[in-house]
């Protein structure tokens, strides 16, 4: 179990990949806004982590666990702060995360298979304000049982939803500009 605070650099995070024994990870307390990217890619012995509540960002394949194609990873709730912005490529891929997941307000655009191929995940609840889904980004969720978009979605790239175990009803909010193809495939 560790809790930081403070503020991490990338040789801090190199070190963090390299504690095997690291399975409770708090980091809400660090002043950082951004972390590296692939700062935990292919790590799969954490089972708990808070994020830095100052968060703008969340990188690029931040834990990614695509790479090898053994599908482990984080097997843990996940929340994202509320200032995050951007949620970046495959940052979540080949996960588990339980339970619920929220997109909050902030988050202006998820991208590209961010949260692509996660199991254990039942309710996915997506807030009002975000504007982008990109493509393939919740492809994947045979798990989900809850969902709801927010009304001011503006654009839902391909693939957004392809291979969800979800079997409810979907509203589509008015504001929607674009759908991208097979979007429930």
């Amino acid at each position: 179990r560790l809790n930081l605070s403070g503020s991490l650099n990338v040789k801090d995070y190199l070190t963090l990949r390299e504690i095997k024994t690291l399975c409770n990870l708090d980091l809400s307390n660090l002043s950082d806004e951004t972390m590296p990217k692939q700062a935990f890619m292919g790590i799969d012995n954490i089972k708990t982590i808070k994020l830095p509540n100052n968060l703008t960002e969340i990188p690029d394949e931040l834990f990614n666990m695509t790479n090898g194609g053994v599908m482990q990873g984080l097997n843990c709730e996940l929340t994202i702060p509320s200032t995050v912005k951007r949620i970046g490529k495959r940052a979540f891929s080949c996960n588990a995360i339980k339970g619920r997941l929220t997109i909050p307000n902030n988050v202006e655009i998820v991208d590209e298979y961010a949260f692509w191929c996660l199991w254990g995940l039942s309710e996915l609840i997506i807030e009002d304000d975000v504007k982008r889904l990109e493509n393939s980004c919740f492809a994947g969720l045979p798990d989900l049982s809850t969902f709801y978009i927010g009304k001011n979605i503006e654009f839902m790239g391909d693939d957004v939803f392809n291979s969800c175990g979800y079997r409810g009803t979907i509203v589509i909010p008015d504001k929607i500009q674009s759908i991208g193809t097979t979007f429930f495939n």
